[in-house]
């Protein structure tokens, strides 16, 4: 076996997951799956699809009754026409995973945010393409949700393409919340602004409030430690353990805490990852105790060149840099207290991004 596969294989197993899945549903339950994936401007084809469906939807029986009511998907930085958005994802979902389940699932709605024509032409050309949140049903479901979109966009504290989009599901006595974010890059302030800014001006906030269960997905930008040298070096050479390190994400533990609206999200589930931007190419991140990723191997097993991965390592940009602490980029944030987190996951073998698609499945009550 190659260096390549069995680094593969250790990298699967870095995977975060909760309890055991549950292939049958109580009375009264729904089963809930969220997918994001910030594709950086890439067009994920249908083998992809299938993979981060696979892992989704693992242990579950091919029964309707054990499949998901609800798929929400949310896209950041995907190179989509706007208006196809919605019928391009329930395509794609359904003929290249569904179609040999005999399951089909149909779009309830969608929003997404483009930069708009107040974005100088010279960051036009440069920027990102779109952003958005589609949710899917089960056609064989007997829920029939009504659906309200609102989108805010962080035009203060980026370059204009950093956005909130919000979706609320009112499903019988029920109204859940999805909000896909992607927060600005730059500060901690910024990202705390932006999402002030989405629920105080933009009246995020008033749906949200209405909801009883609430979700947050997408790419927060979020961060470990302040901005010093010593915080990266710690991650490269001192190794710390998950939970240290999850201890010190801003986003769950000060964003959270600091947005009114967003208290009770106190469950985080993600893709706790360095970018690879920050750490010099020959380190090592530990992502548990005994599970260690080698960097450089990393950016080789995904087809990048080293060290310019991603085409953003050029002018005016720097693949590592000291002196900006280590980021951690796609999440979940739930309530744990009215949803059940069956398990979340990190799709690896996906080549499309510099990120990786983070699957989670839920489950919810309906009564």
């Amino acid at each position: 076996m190659g260096s390549a596969s069995v680094f593969r294989n250790i990298v699967a197993l870095t995977c975060v997951a909760y309890g055991l899945s549950r292939s049958t549903l109580d009375k009264g339950s729904a089963r809930i799956v969220l997918l994001t994936w910030n594709l950086a401007d890439g067009f994920p084809d249908g083998a992809e699809i299938r993979q981060a469906m696979q892992f989704a939807l693992h242990g579950l029986p091919d029964d309707s009754s054990s499949l998901p009511e609800f798929i929400v998907i949310g896209l950041q930085e995907a190179n989509l026409p706007e208006q196809r958005i919605a019928q391009w994802v329930r395509d794609a979902i359904n003929d290249h995973y569904f179609k040999a389940r005999h399951t089909r699932y149909e779009v309830v709605g969608a929003a997404a945010s483009r930069w708009g024509g107040w974005i100088p032409r010279r960051f036009q050309e440069k920027g990102h393409f779109l952003s958005g949140i589609v949710v899917l049903r089960r056609e064989s479901s007997k829920v029939s949700p009504r659906m309200t979109a609102k989108t805010s966009y962080c035009r203060r504290w980026s370059r204009g393409e950093k956005a909130i989009t919000l979706v609320t599901l009112t499903a019988g006595p029920r109204r859940f919340c999805f909000l896909s974010a992607h927060l600005p890059s730059a500060t901690s302030d910024a990202r705390l602004a932006c999402l002030q800014h989405g629920f105080q001006h933009d009246e995020l906030g008033q749906l949200w409030d209405a909801c009883d269960t609430r979700f947050m997905i997408g790419d927060f930008n979020s961060r470990t430690g302040r901005t010093a040298a010593a915080h990266v070096f710690d991650i490269a050479d001192r190794r710390p353990s998950w939970d240290a390190l999850v201890a010190r994400d801003e986003m769950t533990h000060e964003l959270t805490g600091k947005v009114a609206h967003m208290r009770g999200l106190t469950g985080t589930a993600g893709l706790h990852r360095p970018t690879y931007k920050m750490l010099r190419h020959d380190s090592s991140v530990c992502l548990t105790a005994s599970t260690c990723v080698d960097v450089q191997r990393f950016l080789a097993v995904h087809r990048w060149d080293v060290p310019h991965a991603d085409g953003n390592c050029g002018e005016d940009r720097i693949c590592y840099d000291p002196t900006r602490p280590v980021s951690w980029t796609d999440q979940i944030l739930f309530d744990p207290d009215r949803a059940n987190l069956e398990f979340v996951a990190a799709v690896h073998g996906v080549h499309t991004s510099d990120h990786l698609p983070l699957a989670g499945r839920f489950t919810v009550d309906l009564d």
